[in-house]
Formats: C-alpha cells, sequence, structure tokens
C-alpha cells in the first residue's frame, strides 16, 4: 500500500498504473498495441476512472466557500455558519401627484394601498409600486407620497397545519419581497364557529425565540424560492395542528424596479379624474436574491464579526448584509460617539446620474439603524447618512488612431470602455484613480495608438473616504485613422 500514488488520477496516469499493474499479475501478457483486446479493456477503465476523478473532484470543491459553484452549495454553508442569505428587497420612489382643476375645497384622497404604475418600454417590463399611507390632493396641494416596488398577493393558503415540528411551506409566486411577509394562522377564538386569525412575525433566528413565540423565519432554497420555516415547540411555536396558514406578500422585479426619474407615471384605478400628472424620484434600493459572488463575500465578513457590532471594522463589514444596500463603509466621530454609515442603494441608472450625491431614501435609513440597534454595544450610536457624495471624473484626451482604423468607432470604444471604467460596479468608498489607469483603459482598445490625457489640477483623484466616483463629461478628440464610419 506505500508504494500507491493516490495523485495518480488522470488518464494517462491510471493506464500507467493499470498495465504496470498488468505487467506484474500477468507477465505472459506482453502486448500493447491499441488494437489489442486487453489494452482497449484498460484503455476503457482508465478513461472511466478519469470521468471519476473529474467529479469527485467537482464536488469536494463545492465544500469550500473559495471553490464552490452551485447556489445549492453556498446555501449550504451559509446555515453551516448561520447565515442568513438576503432576499430580494423592493425599490423605493417617492412620488408627487398633481390635480387638474380640482374644485376648490375639495380634497381627493389617494388611499394607502393605491398603485403606481410603470409602464412597460422596449427595454424594461411594466413595474408595479404600492403607497403604504393615504395622501390628500387638492388645488393648493399636490402630496408626495412614499412608494414600495411590487404587487401585492393577499391571503395565499399555504396549507394546514400538521403539528408537527419545523413545518416548511413554499410561497407560490417567484421573487418575493422577503420583508413584506406575513403570515396567519386560523388558531384565535371562535367567531361563528371559525378560528379566528392570528398573525406570526417574522424573525431572523429561531434559536431566540421562545415556545410559545408565533414566529416564523423565510428560507431561500436553491431554485430561489421562498419558504416559510416555523418553529419545533421550543424554539417559536408549532402552528395548532389542523388549521389553515395563509401569507401575504408582494412579489416584484427586484433590481429592475431601480427606474429613473419620472418613469412611474400611472395610477391603476384612479381614484379620481382630478389626477392628471405624476411626478416621481429615481427608485433605488431594489435588488435580486444574495448572488453566489455575494455570498463569498459576506459569509466570511459575518463570520469574523460574529454578528455584532464592537469595532468600526465590524460597522463596515455588516452594513452589506442590510437589505437594500449594495456598498457602504462607516466613519466615527470621536467627539459624539456616533458612527456613521455611508450606504449606497442599489441604482440602476448609475452612469446617467446627474446629482452631486446620490440620495438614501428614509427607509434604507430606517433599516439600517434598526439592523444596527441589537448588535452594538449598550450605550453605543448609529446613524446613518442622508446621501453619498459623488464625485465627477472630467476626462479630456487626444486618441491617436492606427491609420487603418475608422476613427469614429476607435472614439465610440474609447468612451465605451471609460464608461466602464465608472459602472457602479466597479467604483467603491476611498478610491485613487491615477492617470496611468485611464491610459491603461484607453490603450487597451483596439485600434488607438497612444493617448494623451489632460486631468483636472492633479495626477490622481480621490472619491473621498465617503464618496463614490462617477462618470464626468468626456472630451475625446481623434487623430488619424480612417474618415468614416
Amino acid at each position: 500500500m506505500a508504494d500507491i500514488n493516490y495523485s495518480s488520477r488522470d488518464f494517462e496516469q491510471i493506464r500507467n498504473d493499470l498495465l504496470s499493474r498488468a505487467a506484474s499479475l500477468v507477465p505472459e501478457w506482453t502486448a500493447r498495441d491499441s488494437s489489442d483486446f486487453g489494452v482497449m479493456m484498460v484503455d476503457l477503465w482508465a478513461y472511466f476512472a478519469d470521468v471519476l476523478h473529474y467529479y469527485i473532484d467537482r464536488a469536494s470543491r463545492e465544500a469550500f466557500i473559495t471553490t464552490a459553484t452551485q447556489r445549492e452549495s453556498m446555501l449550504a454553508i451559509a446555515n453551516l455558519f448561520d447565515y442568513q442569505p438576503q432576499l430580494q428587497t423592493a425599490a423605493t420612489s417617492e412620488v408627487t401627484v398633481i390635480g387638474n382643476n380640482i374644485p376648490s375645497g375639495e380634497t381627493v384622497v389617494i388611499p394607502a394601498g393605491t398603485v403606481f404604475v410603470s409602464p412597460a418600454t422596449s427595454s424594461s417590463p411594466v413595474v408595479y409600486f404600492t403607497s403604504t399611507t393615504s395622501a390628500s390632493a387638492s388645488s393648493a396641494s399636490s402630496p408626495t407620497i412614499i412608494v414600495f416596488e411590487g404587487e401585492q398577493v393577499t391571503d395565499e393558503t399555504l396549507g394546514t397545519s400538521t403539528g408537527m415540528v419545523n413545518q416548511r411551506y413554499t410561497l407560490y409566486y417567484p421573487k418575493v419581497i422577503g420583508n413584506s411577509v406575513t403570515i396567519n394562522v386560523r388558531e384565535g377564538t371562535l367567531v361563528n364557529g371559525v378560528p379566528a386569525l392570528v398573525e406570526y412575525f417574522q424573525v431572523d433566528k429561531l434559536y431566540n425565540a421562545g415556545p410559545n413565540d408565533r414566529v416564523f423565519r423565510l428560507v431561500l432554497n436553491a431554485s430561489n424560492e421562498v419558504e416559510v420555516l416555523f418553529g419545533n415547540g421550543v424554539n417559536g411555536k408549532i402552528p395548532n395542528a389542523g388549521q389553515t396558514i395563509t401569507a401575504s406578500y408582494r412579489k416584484g422585479k427586484g433590481a429592475a424596479g431601480n427606474l429613473p426619474a419620472n418613469q412611474i407615471s400611472q395610477i391603476q384605478n384612479s381614484p379620481s379624474s382630478y389626477l392628471s400628472k405624476i411626478y416621481s424620484t429615481q427608485a433605488t434600493g431594489g435588488s435580486d436574491v444574495e448572488s453566489i459572488t455575494s455570498l463569498k463575500t459576506n459569509i466570511p465578513a459575518a463570520f469574523s464579526t460574529q454578528d455584532r457590532a464592537v469595532s468600526l471594522n465590524d460597522y463596515k463589514s455588516l452594513v452589506l448584509n442590510i437589505a437594500g444596500v449594495a456598498k457602504g463603509t462607516a466613519a466615527y466621530n470621536s467627539s459624539t460617539k456616533v458612527v456613521t454609515i455611508y450606504a449606497a442603494p442599489f441604482t440602476s441608472d448609475y452612469l446617467s446620474y446627474a446629482g452631486a450625491s446620490l440620495p438614501v431614501s428614509q427607509t434604507l435609513r430606517d433599516n439600517i439603524i434598526s439592523y444596527y440597534e441589537p448588535r452594538q454595544l449598550i450605550g453605543a450610536s448609529v446613524t446613518s447618512a442622508s446621501a453619498v457624495a459623488l464625485t465627477a471624473v472630467n476626462i479630456t484626451a487626444s486618441v491617436y488612431v492606427y491609420s487603418n482604423y475608422v476613427a469614429s468607432k476607435v472614439k465610440t470604444a474609447v468612451e465605451t470602455a471609460l464608461d466602464n471604467l465608472f459602472t457602479f460596479d466597479n467604483v467603491y468608498f476611498n478610491q485613487t484613480l491615477t492617470k496611468g489607469q485611464i491610459y491603461r483603459t484607453i490603450l487597451n482598445v483596439e485600434g488607438v495608438d497612444y493617448v494623451t490625457i489632460s486631468l483636472p489640477s492633479t495626477e490622481t483623484i480621490s472619491s473621498g473616504a465617503y464618496g463614490l466616483f462617477k462618470k464626468g463629461t468626456y472630451s475625446i478628440t481623434t487623430v488619424g485613422g480612417i474618415t468614416g464610419s
């Protein structure tokens, strides 16, 4: 056994090992030509073993965070580390409703639950937003209403409680917005012989609940379906056997709900014909379920913090665990003893964003503060910045084009390459941009011979400790190349 080489696992090595073993056990068999039946059998076994070892290697890789490729594997690892993968979040926006010829002294009530619509276009689907508070419009007042993306699903029957521990029920619709789920069980007092509905409340961890706490948690499976998990009678109450379980929630578009300003333009079943026009702010904060890449980053960060915020690095590591936050950082003010979270929400039109700062909705800011409060030390205080500063990068460049390339196409390719440099995924807090990076970006474009660049005042630009870069203006001049298109 000591002579066995356990690293001999590819076709050639296995074939050689088999032939060497055959030479020892069957010395009279000396044929080694590929047409020999015995050699053919050795080749078949070597091929089979090679494939088998490939699958063994792939399976073993799925047990580790850095090498796993399957979503099911990452969710299993997340469960092992007691990490709750982020569910889909809803984009939020503010809509201003303008009245038209509303009679003086009259008001038009826009009730909570009113559905606002962003119509479908050639590049995006129809997106629905819902208000959660009522408002009134008049000839002198145009109300501004906070709306949340998603379509409402009401009183979906999940099934009948079996009375068993750890019951699971799958929500029917995909793309469920995690924080919108409410669960009711018919186990209350009898009303006309029918038990009243009793609400169960969503928690992150069931093991913090007592045996009589009516709670549930949401579990994301490998198909991105959302499952409702109840307690076991020790941690979380078991729903009464034989009683109906219902769910209400919103289903949405995820990241596709991050819309540009003024794209929400209609009211579904408008309460009045007087409501003629709608203006909306940019919708931000919508995200899809957590990706494999995000899980690989956040699971180790969450484990290192042990789900508590003590040091400033803990605050920075935990910020990405908050639903709706795409990237973020934290700062500590020693005089006020307050930690400020700078969080950039998910956004769709970052490249064309015109403002000098990226606003953070009040809803997201409240969620950030609520997330940290149970995780920080007693006496610690946290707040969330209302916006993230954006530093525009304006680039002036003369691009020299090879003689056999069309200058206009090279110019377009250069602008596209620069756009990619400033996409939301490629910018981060406290980033420094050098001339060299811009040179490399442009020189990597096919057809560019060389380039001269002008940046504002210095050789480097910083986005600031609590800010991000954004695309500024490009002034690209081409020299040489072929004129035409």
